[in-house]
Parts: structure tokens; sequence; C-alpha cells
């Protein structure tokens, strides 16, 4: 009982992976004079139900927030694309313009009214 009081074995239920926990229960069981001591009395069916519907709900929640993150990220990501592809069309008339290049400038401004 010491041993569980000064904080070996984290007082896991053995699913730790570590080894130490393990050990620390077995030893803690032989002292303790039995495993009614360090276990859970089993939980009843209602209880059991209850649990499994709530880790149901947990999973399809993160599911449902993990489809929406990704929707609003993809959004973001083409409506940025879409911003910069209008920049460059811009940039690309604008610079037509510039040169005196009319031939160019009235090609890409057709181009973009047919669009809307």
């Amino acid at each position: 009982t010491s041993a569980s009081s000064s904080g070996v074995g984290g007082g896991s239920s053995g699913r730790g992976g570590d080894g130490v926990s393990s050990s620390s229960d077995a030893v803690g069981g032989a002292i303790g004079g039995g495993d009614g001591e360090s276990k859970r009395p089993p939980l009843s069916k209602e209880e059991q139900e209850k649990r499994r519907k709530a880790r149901k709900f947990e999973r399809h929640f993160k599911r449902f927030e993990n489809f929406h993150r990704t929707r609003r990220e993809f959004s973001a990501r083409l409506g940025k694309q879409l911003v910069q592809r209008q920049d460059r069309v811009a940039k690309e008339r604008l610079r037509a313009l510039k040169t005196n290049d009319e031939e160019e400038y009235f090609r890409l401004v057709s181009k973009s009214k047919n669009k809307r």
C-alpha cells in the first residue's frame, strides 16, 4: 500500500503499458487481501448501454467536426486560389495596356467579360 501512496504505478488500472503498474497492482493485491479492494464493481446493463451510446455519440461528433473543418479549409483554399487567379488576370490586362498592346488587351477584356 505504501507503493500506491508514493505514486509508483500512477494508480493506473493495468492498461499503462510501462510494466510498472501491473507489477505494483499484483503486489498491492497480495498485501491488500484480494481483488475486491482494487477493482470497481461490474457495471449494470443500463450503465454499459449508456456508456456505449456516449462513446458512439462522441465518435460521431468528432467525425462531424473533422468533416466540417476539412470542408471549411477546402473552401478557404479554393477562395484564395480564385482571388489569386483574378489578380493575375487583372495584372495581365494592365501589363498589356501599359505596353500599348491593344490586341492583347482587348482579347483579355473580352475573355474576362465572357465569364460574367
